[in-house]
């Protein structure tokens, strides 16, 4: 998504001439492109029963990234209007339609809810740190219209910046703050707003942004003809702050999920020798989270793999503690479904139980190593809307220039819920992170604008690390002689994907030196209410 150093840039050039000229106009910080043609297909309003939905109240749900949600989920972006094929780098400047001086960013009709906007913004003509101005961000404005009326923004919008400022008090409206809302300086460059906006009829986003270059997507879901939301009208009602703030608890606090879900912990302590296995299990009902701890303060999981089986099928299978991914220089963080650092791993993807859980490590070290293993579980099976978790793990490598790395591709009815991952390169230095995410799912496809933007961050992460409870980036490096990796995290709770047939996500990559290590989490249904 971003410009690249020019000893970059002649490598890609080299590898394939049909990138070419988006790589100069990349270099250039010129668009080349039509700035008004159409980015994706505009969403439709799915089939099938009208339904009430409250995004807050799914929100502020202990199960929500496994709870089957009603509609169809679509993504907005600045992508560059290519087939999902295609490989066009210039993924600004794109957006709907004009609107006198006003880009039109989203313009749906139809019932439901925007979920998440992300944007950032850089100046037209710039060169090295002078494209990380956060004063651009404090010229862009961004206007919301819900139904007909402007709900956010004046004539001329609101600037990004204020959208999500967040000190109490200072919220552009009350219930708009952390940990809902992000800055630049909060989120390594990126604008995040993660308050839900719900609509009846239509929504449209707007920005007016001068000569300035914006980038942006924008997650929504559409729900069936006639269905019941609270539609904004610029002020979050109480029940809708009241939400916020207990989904705040839920996502953050230790322990409240537990509270909530009425688990019973299962943990045993031992002194695991070298190659042994070390193992506890749960039986049917509900897993709600897994935890393993070196208990000796001296001590790393570092060399000490993972096994997790839901139902008998492995969910993880020999992976690397403590972040599940090779991750060469990673930071300790928290977020609302992962957390880690050198002693501990914790993994809160909920799951209902059929047959049961197991958890198990082997101690690969050459000492023996304490370890304390728990499994948080209650022994009443949720309802059927509540699915079984899965996950997609592996070490993935390009092929080359204008190949596509596949993470996961999964058939059957499935709920998409987020990934934990490590991409890295030895020589294309941050040019690594300028691959488009691309899923699909059904016979949609969502095309987004950069790696880092997927995970809420911008220009590189160029302010590092930084945790959020759905979004993250918990270790960033660069070499200097062309190596670099990310390690980073995005946790969909409202914002999951629901997919009847199939699903599958995938990275556009530049180069055969681009490897991801990742596991990609999602849920099976056997069955739904509605079937």
């Amino acid at each position: 998504m971003r410009a690249v150093a020019l000893a970059i840039l002649v490598r890609q050039l080299t590898i394939n001439a049909r990138s070419s000229l988006s790589a100069l106009c990349a270099l250039l910080l010129v668009a080349c492109a039509d700035p008004d043609a159409p980015t994706a297909v505009l969403p439709t309003t799915p089939l099938g029963p009208p339904v009430n939905f409250d995004a807050f109240a799914a929100l502020a749900d202990p199960l929500a990234p496994a709870r089957w949600l009603p509609g169809r989920s679509f993504l907005a972006s600045s992508r560059a209007p290519d087939p999902v094929e295609g490989f066009d780098n210039i993924d600004w400047d794109h957006y709907q339609a004009r609107d006198g001086d006003a880009d039109v960013l989203l313009d749906v009709r139809g019932v439901g809810v925007l979920t998440r906007i992300w944007a950032t913004a850089r100046p037209r003509v710039a060169t090295g740190d002078a494209a990380f101005d956060f004063a651009v961000i404090d010229r862009v404005s961004i206007a919301i219209e819900i139904d007909g009326r402007r709900v956010l923004g004046g004539p001329r919008g609101v600037p990004l910046g204020e959208l999500v400022a967040g000190a109490p008090g200072a919220e552009l409206v009350a219930g708009f703050a952390s940990p809902w809302v992000a800055s630049g300086r909060q989120s390594s460059g990126g604008i995040v707003l993660d308050v839900p906006l719900h609509f009846r009829e239509r929504v449209r986003v707007l920005a007016y942004r001068g000569d300035d270059v914006l980038y942006y997507q924008i997650d929504g879901r559409l729900l069936p003809a006639a269905s019941e939301v609270p539609a904004f009208d610029g002020v979050l009602s109480s029940s809708a702050r009241a939400s916020l703030t207990t989904a705040a608890t839920l996502w953050q606090t230790p322990g409240a999920r537990d509270e909530r879900l009425a688990t019973d912990e299962t943990s045993e302590e031992r002194l695991v020798a070298p190659g042994e296995r070390f193992t506890i299990e749960v039986g049917s009902g509900l897993l709600a989270r897994v935890a393993i701890e070196a208990t000796d303060p001296s001590a790393m999981l570092d060399g000490v793999d993972v096994d997790l089986r839901i139902d008998g099928t492995a969910v993880l299978d020999a992976r690397p503690l403590p972040y599940l991914v090779e991750s060469a220089h990673p930071a300790p963080y928290v977020s609302a479904l992962s957390s880690a650092d050198a002693r501990h791993l914790e993994l809160a993807y909920p799951s209902a139980l059929d047959e049961g859980a197991t958890l198990s490590v082997v101690n690969t070290q050459s000492a023996p190593l304490a370890i304390r293993l728990t499994l948080a579980a209650s022994p009443i099976r949720p309802a059927s809307d509540i699915g079984v978790l899965r996950a997609s793990c592996g070490d993935h490598r390009s092929a080359g220039d204008g190949d596509d790395i596949v993470l996961a591709e999964v058939a059957g009815r499935v709920r998409y819920a987020g990934q934990i991952i490590a991409i890295r390169t030895d020589i294309t230095e941050w040019n690594v992170l300028e691959g488009d995410h691309e899923i699909r799912c059904d016979d949609d496809w969502l095309l987004g604008t950069g790696a880092e933007d997927y995970f809420g961050g911008a220009f590189y992460f160029w302010l590092g690390t930084f945790a959020r409870p759905t979004t993250g980036a918990f270790g960033v490096f660069r070499s200097g002689d062309g190596a670099a990796e990310a390690s980073l995290y995005r946790h969909r709770l409202v914002d999951g994907l629901e997919c009847a047939r199939r699903f599958s996500f995938h990275y556009e990559s530049y180069a055969a030196t681009h490897a991801i290590d990742a596991c990609v989490f999602h849920y099976e249904y056997a069955a739904l209410a509605g079937d």
